[in-house]
């Protein structure tokens, strides 16, 4: 009798799981990533800020609007100062976020 009750109770959660599985499959993700590339020299006084200025921007954007469902996600590579590897980031970059 304990064995029936088992399966009985195994079975009922079996199938409530299912049905939470096929209702929560349907739903949207709570946002949307939009990956924005920014290649600047770390190294100066000028990236620094501007990457602080980037970072802040978009905190206070979100908390001013906490509705928006899509998110901006900064992907930053530092050029160390030279030229060349300033367009291999924006290559990376660009095959990283495309």
């Amino acid at each position: 009798m304990k064995s029936s009750r088992f399966i009985k109770t195994a079975f009922a959660f079996l199938i409530l799981s299912s049905f939470h599985t096929l209702l929560t499959a349907n739903e949207d993700p709570p946002y949307k990533e939009i990956h924005v590339g920014v290649i600047l020299d770390m190294g100066s006084r000028v990236g620094k800020v501007i990457n602080r200025f980037v970072i802040k921007g978009i905190s206070d954007f979100y908390t001013a609007n906490p509705h928006c469902r899509t998110r901006i996600v900064v992907n930053t590579r530092d050029t160390k100062g030279k030229r060349l590897l300033a367009l291999s980031a924006g290559a990376s970059l660009f095959y990283f976020c495309c």
